[in-house]
């Protein structure tokens, strides 16, 4: 039996604010700091997840617009804490720009923008095919995998797969 899952990266006030539960649940409390509930919400069955064949119960509390920092609490379990308000997708929004930044391949970046990740241009030369070296490639830009220099077809794959859902799943943002 699984905890209770919510949007760790938080909510603003006026979005749809729901909590998932892998177990039977009937009802759900927001609670602040202390645990004291705030507010209340019925939890209803959701049915299966298809990812993970989990029965899951949903609770909405989209009606909740308190900005602060709360967490969701069933009987003994509680979730992890969140915020609401109106700016809570800015770090976050931060943090995943400047990885994009620092890990570019194919550019250097210098210490005025990027800090301690500076570094110099890098994988900037036509690529050899392995089994014929009379041919090459123009394989320039990316991204750097695992904070190294390393440079691999599936992690540029997965960042630009992450871009385009962000796209498909949100074409209106």
């Amino acid at each position: 039996m699984g905890g209770i899952f919510i949007n760790q990266a938080g909510y603003r006030p006026d979005s749809v604010k729901l909590a998932v539960m892998p177990f039977e649940a009937d009802s759900i409390s927001v609670v602040d700091f202390y645990d004291n509930e705030i507010y209340s919400a019925k939890a209803v069955l959701w049915g299966e997840d298809k990812n993970s064949g989990d029965t899951v119960y949903c609770a909405d509390f989209s009606d909740f617009k308190a900005v602060g920092s709360y967490r969701i609490k069933y009987r003994d379990k509680f979730s992890e804490s969140f915020e609401i308000g109106e700016n809570v997708y800015s770090k976050a929004l931060d943090s995943v720009s400047k990885a994009y930044y620092y890990l570019r391949c194919g550019c250097g970046l210098t210490e005025k923008y990027a800090g301690k990740f500076k570094h110099g241009v890098c994988h900037n030369k036509r690529a050899l095919l392995w089994d014929n070296r009379e041919v090459s490639l123009e394989v320039s830009g990316g991204w750097h995998d695992a904070g190294d220099y390393g440079r691999y077809v599936t992690a540029g794959a997965c960042a630009l797969a992450h871009i385009l859902y962000g796209y498909i799943l949100f074409p209106k943002a």
